[in-house]
């Protein structure tokens, strides 16, 4: 199913509404690291190397502490971008 712009933005505001601005940004970086995960596998062509479940690791975020799902591949190879910019950021 394909979103619209203006669509995808009206669900994040609600989103936003509902769970409030730090379970909304909890929910953002777990599914960009799961995608970047998923991206990494497909580019690295290394067959035996597969997505191994996740490890949780807490942030601190908005002022609220955020529950991260850390995706793990076989290899331990993958270290998704987004951990490197939040730990940056303390």
């Amino acid at each position: 199913m394909k979103y619209m712009p203006s669509q995808i933005q009206h669900i994040m505001t609600e989103s936003i509404k509902g769970y409030g601005l730090g379970k909304f940004m909890e929910m953002v970086f777990n599914c960009l690291m799961k995608l970047e995960r998923k991206d990494f596998l497909l580019t690295n062509n290394n067959p035996s190397n597969k997505a191994n479940g996740y490890r949780f690791s807490n942030a601190i975020g908005f002022g609220k502490m955020l529950k991260l799902e850390i995706p793990r591949d076989r290899l331990g190879n993958f270290y998704p971008v987004l951990l490197t910019l939040i730990r940056n950021q303390v």
